[in-house]
C-alpha cells in the first residue's frame, strides 16, 4: 500500500465526515420524511462559529471570502425561512425546502472544508477545484444514497431495529416474525 500525500489524507477525512453526515440527513428524509431538528442545528452552530470566529479576525487575515461568508451563514437563512413559513401557514414551505436544500448541498461540504483548512496544516492544499467539487460530490451521492436506502428501510430494517435503537418507528417499517 502507498502512503498517501498528506493532502490526500486530509481529503479522505473530509470524504469520511461529509459522508457521514449527508448519510443521516439523506436516510432520515427518506424514512421519516424530515430532517431531525438536532442535526440542522448541529450544522448551524458549527457555520455560526466559524462565520463569528472569521468576522472577528481582521480583513486581511480572514481565511475565507464573501462567498464563504454566504455558505457559512446559510444555515441561518434556512432557519428564518423555517420561521417565515410557520408564520405564514406554510406559504414559505417551498422556500424552506429550497433552503434547506441549498444547506445540506452546500454548507456541509463548506463549513467541512474550511474546518479543515484552517486547523490543519495540509488542509490548504484542499482550496483546488477538484476537491471542493469531490466533495460536495460525495456529499451529493451519500445523501442520495442515505435517501434511498431510508425510503426502502424496509427491505434492510424491521420495526424492532428502530426500536433497539431508540428510534422513532416509521410508519411503513417491516415487522419480523416473531419466533
Amino acid at each position: 500500500m502507498r502512503l498517501a500525500q498528506p493532502v490526500d489524507r486530509i481529503f479522505i477525512f473530509a470524504a469520511v465526515g461529509i459522508a457521514l453526515a449527508s448519510w443521516q440527513f439523506g436516510f432520515n428524509i427518506g424514512a421519516y420524511e424530515t430532517i431531525f431538528f438536532e442535526h440542522v442545528f448541529g450544522i448551524w452552530v458549527a457555520s455560526m462559529a466559524v462565520l463569528l470566529a472569521c468576522l472577528i479576525l481582521p480583513l486581511d487575515r480572514r481565511p475565507i471570502g464573501k462567498w464563504g461568508l454566504f455558505a457559512l451563514a446559510s444555515p441561518t437563512l434556512w432557519i428564518v425561512s423555517q420561521v417565515m413559513s410557520y408564520a405564514s401557514n406554510g406559504a414559505f414551505a417551498w422556500l424552506s425546502f429550497f433552503i434547506g436544500t441549498g444547506v445540506l448541498v452546500i454548507a456541509l461540504p463548506y463549513v467541512a472544508f474550511v474546518l479543515i483548512s484552517i486547523t490543519q496544516t495540509e488542509g490548504q492544499a484542499l482550496r483546488s477545484r477538484r476537491h471542493l467539487t469531490g466533495l460536495v460530490a460525495i456529499a451529493f451521492a451519500m445523501g442520495t444514497l442515505g435517501l434511498t436506502v431510508g425510503d426502502n428501510h424496509f427491505f434492510l430494517l424491521s420495526c424492532d431495529d428502530f426500536v433497539r435503537a431508540g428510534a422513532y418507528v416509521p410508519d411503513d417499517c417491516w415487522t419480523a416474525p416473531q419466533p
